[in-house]
């Protein structure tokens, strides 16, 4: 499946149960960061990573998981870079958002709505299409929203 099938698969998902969140299960070395085998050494891997993510960020919707085989030494330092840079991560490895239901068991397999991971086809060149995509389809596939105010058009085009 395609980031973009991915994408608008969550939000056509969310909108037709009224869920008012999107979950991105982040992977880390490949995708968001270079793999540098260093801890606590941290860099983006591509130019156009950091304003995505910025921008995806700002949506009400976006609840960003980092999905990544850190130490536990690591998590701290991750969790920082991400802040810094003003992206907010709501679980590193979990969903503390989603509680297990009668149909799902969320203890070993935390609920996410798409993977973002070099592993499983992602291109990280792509980050400025995932953007746009993710601008068409939460217009096609409107969420509740809940809590935060919606972004400007204007801020998210000058957040890239």
């Amino acid at each position: 499946m395609s980031i973009e099938r991915a994408i608008e698969r969550a939000y056509s998902v969310s909108n037709h149960r009224g869920w008012p969140r999107v979950y991105w299960a982040l992977d880390l070395h490949g995708t968001c960061l270079k793999s540098n085998y260093s801890t606590k050494a941290y860099e983006w891997l591509t130019p156009d990573c950091l304003p995505v993510l910025k921008a995806l960020s700002e949506l009400p919707e976006t609840n960003f998981i980092i999905w990544s085989s850190l130490h536990q030494a690591d998590k701290e330092g991750v969790a920082a870079f991400f802040a810094e840079a003003g992206i907010k991560i709501v679980g590193i490895n979990t969903n503390p958002l989603e509680a297990s239901t009668e149909t799902g068991c969320f203890d070993e397999k935390f609920y996410l709505s798409l993977i973002v991971d070099d592993k499983a086809g992602f291109d990280p060149s792509s980050w400025p299409e995932v953007l746009a995509q993710v601008l068409e389809y939460r217009t096609r596939f409107p969420l509740p929203l809940e809590g935060k105010p919606e972004p400007e058009p204007a801020e998210l085009a000058a957040a890239c």
